[in-house]
């Protein structure tokens, strides 16, 4: 019983002076004021909320990429098809090769197939990707497609860019 009042009475002799370390010092305005909103975020923010098309899928056409190799940007409605899980992916009722009968369907490019075959590299615990080995289902590493395809917002202003779109000429590599 002695033992518990002793330690209770240090911890109290350790806690007492920073309980009161900031007593009778004068407020700084550094600039930086944390408070609790009243609002939302989005009430606080001057930009409208993105507008998303509302097509649906087979309706929308093909958006052109923004360079030659770029993921393709996804220029349907997307509302119902999140979100991604590993059982439910939306996105491959039409976009599996065996699916994309129409012709706005666009197949997944064998690059979602491929399995990259992993080697060991010169430095001890590092390894390194020596080529790839064509599968016949998903690499799950390419299942979630949000992470590369996004849709397109239309009434979003995106800062300018000096960027030039170059385009190899068919048979020549750069």
């Amino acid at each position: 019983m002695r033992r518990i009042t002793v330690l209770t009475l240090w911890v109290l002799a350790l806690l007492t002076p920073a309980l009161f370390a900031g007593a009778g010092t004068k407020e700084v305005d550094d600039g930086v004021d944390m408070y609790f909103r009243d609002a939302g975020l989005l009430s606080l923010s001057d930009q409208p909320l993105p507008k998303y098309s509302t097509a649906d899928p087979g309706d929308a056409g093909v958006l052109e990429r923004a360079w030659e190799t770029a993921p393709p940007s996804i220029p349907h409605t997307v509302e119902d098809m999140y979100p991604i899980l590993l059982g439910s992916n939306d996105c491959l009722d039409c976009h599996t090769p065996e699916n994309a009968i129409g012709a706005d369907d666009i197949p997944l490019s064998d690059t979602h197939f491929a399995i990259p075959q992993i080697g060991e590299g010169k430095a001890e615990m590092i390894t390194i990707v020596t080529g790839y080995k064509q599968g016949k289902d998903i690499n799950m590493a390419q299942y979630n497609c949000n992470m590369c395809h996004t849709p397109v917002a239309s009434n979003v202003d995106t800062p300018g860019s000096s960027f030039v779109q170059m385009r190899r000429t068919k048979g020549k590599k750069k």
